[in-house]
């Protein structure tokens, strides 16, 4: 029989932008489907970005068997950001989840997160997913945006943590023109925290796997992604001075390992690095802690030696 979709609007739409992952999507879809019932107020879309491997063929099976899977194949590669988008003018849920095709649902992990949105209005549902302190609660909603962006920080960069509001999707402006910083999903999450006074994290077991094929990231410009980009968009949406200072400084130990990483140890990985030194000076260089970690970095390597010949 033919499955009829649920006219009411659900809660949650899971939106997976896939390409070539043929073995992560299954993957990610069996943890999925062993949660969702079709009465479930969860939709669930994939959005092929035109593969060349048998992603198409294993979806389509999944969609077989589970009709209230939507499948969208590209005609042609649009790009990764653009798949994004189109993702996200599609879903028709309350929320939105953008899940990376190769970061694992626990089990269980679609209930919690349905409990928790229910009967909520929050702007955005954090899924804090690295290693926390025994001490710090397991959930929290933050009523203070300041306190709430300090809590996250630059993992607003990370796509598959965000539960934010479809209602902001129409309200960025042009948002194709943030397709060059790679961080085009930045734009709607930022949006949608200052959309509430009311916006929560969850430390609950969400993920049982993240970044499966992490080993294939990069091929973008770390420097102007994550130092140009990162700071232009909170610049954007952020009028509060104070807080652009604190963010800035904030993401400097990140962006310094990877410094050391590509541009003083020349491994350049996966990443770019054109204009690397030239972009650090533009955004730091009136930093005394950009100066002073400058300084200490020959004294740090000498010791490092020194302790080793001991």
């Amino acid at each position: 029989m033919k499955y009829d979709r649920i006219m009411k609007k659900p809660l949650l739409s899971i939106c997976i932008p896939t390409y070539n992952r043929a073995a992560y999507i299954a993957k990610s879809l069996t943890a999925i489907i062993n949660q969702v019932r079709s009465d479930d107020s969860v939709e669930i879309i994939v959005a092929d970005n035109h593969s060349q491997d048998n992603t198409e063929s294993i979806v389509r099976e999944f969609v077989e068997k589970n009709p209230y899977i939507i499948y969208v194949r590209r005609e042609q590669n649009l790009g990764a950001a653009r798949n994004f988008l189109g993702l996200m003018h599609q879903a028709s849920g309350e929320y939105i989840l953008l899940l990376g095709d190769d970061d694992i649902l626990s089990k269980n992990a679609i209930s919690i997160l349905l409990n928790r949105l229910q009967g909520k209005h929050y702007g955005v549902l954090y899924i804090e997913s690295r290693a926390f302190e025994r001490n710090i609660p397991l959930f929290e909603e933050y009523k203070d945006q300041t306190d709430f962006i300090k809590a996250i920080s630059y993992y607003y960069t990370f796509m598959s943590s965000f539960i934010f509001r479809k209602d902001i999707v129409e309200t960025i402006d042009d948002p194709e023109r943030y397709i060059p910083s790679h961080l085009l999903q930045m734009p709607f999450y930022i949006k949608s925290t200052l959309t509430s006074n009311l916006n929560a994290i969850t430390r609950e077991q969400i993920f049982e796997t993240i970044g499966l094929a992490s080993a294939t990231n990069g091929g973008y410009n770390y420097f102007d992604v994550f130092v140009h980009w990162y700071l232009e968009i909170w610049k954007e949406y952020l009028p509060d001075e104070k807080l652009l200072t604190w963010l800035k400084k904030d993401i400097w130990p990140f962006v310094w390992g990877y410094t050391k990483k590509l541009l003083i140890r020349k491994d350049k990985s996966n990443f770019k690095t054109d204009n690397g030194w030239k972009i650090l000076f533009k955004y730091y260089g009136n930093k005394w802690y950009f100066w002073w970690t400058l300084f200490m970095y020959p004294f740090g390597v000498i010791k490092r030696k020194i302790k080793k010949l001991l």
